[in-house]
This record gives structure tokens, sequence and C-alpha cells, in this order.
């Protein structure tokens, strides 16, 4: 035979257990986690994380004349609706107005007044559409050609280019079987995990008796911040790598390997934001930082790092870490302090 299966598993009492488990599930309203749904089309990327919220990624691959970082998301919650962002890099003002004008304007819709809200950090503009335009944005990225955005009458940027039909197909289709359904018992505890601001300055001083962090090959700048009553940690910044350590109270320091961070410890290059009190680790592909996985830690006192979020990007095509797609997410954390 070409498979075997343990008798237990087909006893009545265990089809029977196994159908409580999920009528359980169903009667919570809570969707268990999932596997991630990935799919590609041109300049496009899709990515759905193990709670079927999706993201489609998309940028155009030449520079030259401008592009424009498109990121499309919708949560799996029913009744949810398309989120856009149009994200341009080295702007330092919002533009007025911006039109979206179709790859061939002769035989296509009229170019489309983009209605927007500006907002972000500074050299880096969000221009997010509000829900009435949304249908029509998405409607001339489907259209043949590449689609170009211009301000004033100026070119500024290259739309990505690809099926977004087919994307936007198999995100209804996935959240349709799989919708995040409120969960019908919320007297649990709220979030999963609370984290705490760091708020001392990093000490850029190794503790006494850390010689050679990084082996033969001097380091390249390292920071302290001070975790906890207990616990500092250290980030050490060698040749291609970090290396992460913790040093407790009584001036032992470890360095962090596979063991102590769940889902292991690659190489790769570590930051932490005590805003967010979030460790963060970006292993690119091939060496480059536009593209690879990037995972994040939280520090909860008395148990130590727990996961909180996994980023993927497959696209190298200069997309900040912080704007790549969950693969996998906690369910619900929040920062005190």
């Amino acid at each position: 035979m070409g498979w075997s299966a343990r008798p237990e598993a087909l006893h009545p009492a265990f089809l029977l257990r196994a159908m409580l488990v999920l009528l359980s599930l169903l009667m919570l309203g809570a969707s268990p986690p999932r596997d991630a749904v990935e799919m590609r089309s041109g300049d496009w990327h899709l990515l759905c994380d193990n709670w079927n919220a999706c993201r489609i990624t998309g940028i155009a691959p030449d520079s030259r004349n401008g592009r424009a970082l498109v990121l499309i998301d919708r949560s799996a919650v029913p009744g949810s609706t398309y989120r856009v962002r149009i994200i341009f890099q080295g702007v330092r003002e919002p533009w007025r107005e911006l039109r979206l004008f179709p790859g061939n304007p002769r035989s296509l819709p009229p170019p489309l007044r983009l209605e927007f809200e500006p907002y972000g950090v500074p050299d880096i503009h969000f221009l997010v559409d509000r829900d009435r335009s949304v249908s029509r944005f998405l409607g001339l990225l489907a259209a043949p050609g590449r689609a170009v955005i211009s301000a004033s009458g100026l070119h500024v940027a290259d739309m990505p280019r690809g099926d977004i039909r087919a994307l936007l197909a198999r995100i209804e289709r996935e959240q349709r079987r799989h919708p995040e359904l409120p969960e019908a018992d919320d007297s649990g505890p709220r979030f999963d995990f609370e984290f705490h601001r760091v708020r001392q300055r990093p000490d850029r001083e190794l503790p006494p008796g850390m010689h050679r962090p990084c082996g033969r090959v001097a380091d390249r700048g390292s920071l302290g911040w001070q975790l906890d009553s207990a616990h500092r940690m250290w980030i050490v910044q060698c040749l291609g790598r970090s290396r992460i350590f913790v040093e407790i109270r009584d001036g032992a320091v470890q360095p962090i390997g596979p063991d102590l961070l769940p889902g292991g410890l690659p190489a790769g290059v570590a930051a932490f934001d005590p805003e967010e009190a979030m460790l963060t680790l970006a292993t690119g592909r091939e060496g480059r930082t536009d593209c690879g996985e990037r995972r994040s830690w939280g520090w909860v006192e008395s148990e130590g790092f727990v996961s909180v979020r996994v980023q993927s990007m497959p696209m190298c095509r200069g997309i900040p870490s912080e704007f790549w797609p969950d693969r996998w997410s906690a369910r619900r954390w929040r920062v005190l302090g």
C-alpha cells in the first residue's frame, strides 16, 4: 500500500473528538491560523498571512522614469474594503493633484483624478485613496499597458504592470472561503502580549569582559538597551551580519542563539526600535537588503522574546522592509509606557 494510517486515527472515538474540535472553533467564531497564500503576476506580488489578511505589493521594475510603490490591503473580516496606498520615496512636499492615466488612453476610460490624503514621514509620503475611487483606480491598473501618474501635467511615476485582476480574484476567493470571524467570547485578555517602551538612551560601550564579539574581525558598532530591571540587550554589527547578546543583572553576558529566539536566528542584520520595543532581524537575498525576510520579536518580562511577525518580499526592487507584507503575525499585542 502507498500509505498507512495509525489505527486510532480511524477509530470512531478519534473522529468524534476531531468533530468536537471543529465545532468548538465554529462556535467561538474564530478562524484558526492557516498557511500563507502567495501569488505573483508581473510587477505585482500577493501575500495573505496566517489570518488571511491580504496585501498586493506592486512597483515598476525601472526607476529611470520614476516609480511608485503601490500597496493594496484588505483584511478577511466580512465587509472589509480595499485600502490603497501610493508611496513616493524622496518626495518632500505632497502634490495638490494627482492623475492616473491608463496605458492606452485612446481606447480606455479617461484619466482618473485621485482623491487622497497625504501623511507619513519626511521624504516619504503616503497617499491614501478614498473609498469612492478605489474601484476605478483598480480598474485602470487592470487595463492593458502601463499606467502612469502625473502631477500638474508632469510625469511623476510609472505604475506596476501585470494581471492584477487575477490577484484580486484570488483574494476574493480565499477570504470568502476562510473569513476572519469575530470572537464570540471576549472575556479573555484583549492582548496576547504587552511590551514596554524603552525610555533610556542606548549604551554604546560594551560591558566589561566582552571582547571581540565578532571574532577576529573588528565590530562596526554596538548598541545596548535596558530591556527590564534584570536584562540588557546588546546588538553588535559584524561584517555582513549582527550578533545579539543578553546581559543578566549579575554581569553575565551570553549570546542569543536559535534556542532563545522563537523561529530561530538566521544570519542577518538586526535592529531594535525602542518606541515599539521590537527586535527585528532582516535576512536579505544574495546580499541584498531590499528583498528577503524580516522577523520581529518583542520582549516580555520574565518570559523572554516572543515572536510577533514574519514579513517577506521576493521582489528585489528597492522596497524598504517596513513595507514588506506579513507572512505570519501574532493575533494582538500592544506597547505600554
